[in-house]
């Protein structure tokens, strides 16, 4: 059994952001083998969230930060190649997260092709 790890401060952060924002977030840490942090819902939909704290060094030269396989672990790769769902969203602060999601959130909203599930009740 693993410990329960305690949520970093950029972790915190997207936490209680997304919880303002009126979504569902469970810490999902504790499992590790490479499994994403978060798992996040909103509107019906769900998300894997992986946080990374932000390094000057994983920045572009235009100062935005990379979102690529050089910032996980090798049993984040080696879990991200087995998984055959939609990827973690990576996110590196709450304010990053929540633009994010919503983005993610609008797009499949607007898809007249998305699935669809009836809330339980």
């Amino acid at each position: 059994m693993r410990h329960r790890p305690r949520l970093d401060k950029t972790q915190r952060e997207v936490v209680d952001t997304l919880r303002a924002d009126d979504f569902s977030v469970y810490s999902t840490a504790a499992i590790g083998h490479g499994f994403p942090d978060l798992v996040a819902g909103k509107y019906g939909l769900t998300w894997l969230v992986e946080v990374k704290t932000p390094r000057a060094s994983k920045a572009n030269p235009d100062g935005r930060l990379r979102g690529n396989l050089e910032e996980f672990t090798p049993e984040q790769r080696s879990w991200i190649s087995r998984w055959r769902g939609a990827p973690p969203v990576i996110v590196y602060s709450g304010a990053d997260a929540l633009a994010k999601l919503r983005a993610l959130a609008r797009a499949a909203l607007e898809d007249p092709h998305a699935p669809r599930l009836a809330p339980v009740s």
